[in-house]
């Protein structure tokens, strides 16, 4: 009974803000991002007047080796709408470009000439990223939906994957 009242007052709260924020583009977002690699929490802050620059954040487990690691990834972001009549709905397209930091306790591996190849213990990774992505803003929930494509390089103790896919959910704020 009190999960049906908790879940009830957190939707009304939601609809009563969805009044103000769905009508303007948002400031800052906060929420989960689902990757094939990396999953854990999505930041997003837009720091010009026209909310088309920001800062985006990951803070993710990553499934990259046989143990779970630590991923942290900052991009800045330029997102601009998707201009086109025959379809309807406000999607932009999201561009960014940052570096990403990682460790990993065990289990970290590099592949070279189709063999894996182990690090040691403790393992601490740094590279390049860039990001693609459509988001959705809900109009009727201050929710967005944002679909990613993350290429990645990494510079330090190269592991084996270079490109991780995702879907992020963020509660939006004015």
């Amino acid at each position: 009974m009190k999960r049906a009242i908790t879940l009830s007052c957190l939707v009304a709260v939601l609809a009563v803000f969805s009044v103000t924020s769905s009508s303007a583009q948002y400031v800052t977002g906060i929420g989960i991002r689902g990757g094939k690699f990396n999953s854990g929490i999505s930041f997003k802050r837009f720091v010009n007047a026209n909310n088309n620059v920001g800062v985006e954040a990951w803070a993710c487990r990553s499934k990259i080796g046989r143990d779970y690691g630590w991923v942290g990834k900052a991009f800045m972001v330029y997102q601009r709408p998707i201009m086109d009549a025959r379809m309807q709905a406000p999607i932009d397209i999201v561009f960014g470009a940052g570096v990403h930091g990682g460790y990993y306790k065990f289990g970290y591996y590099k592949i070279e000439n189709g063999v894996e190849i182990p690090y040691p213990l403790d393992v601490y990774t740094f590279g390049i990223d860039a990001m693609i992505g459509l988001e959705y803003k809900l109009p009727w929930l201050p929710l967005s939906i944002t679909a990613d494509c993350n290429p990645f390089f990494t510079l330090v103790n190269k592991g084996p994957e270079n490109i991780d896919f995702g879907i992020s959910l963020r509660y939006v704020m004015r």
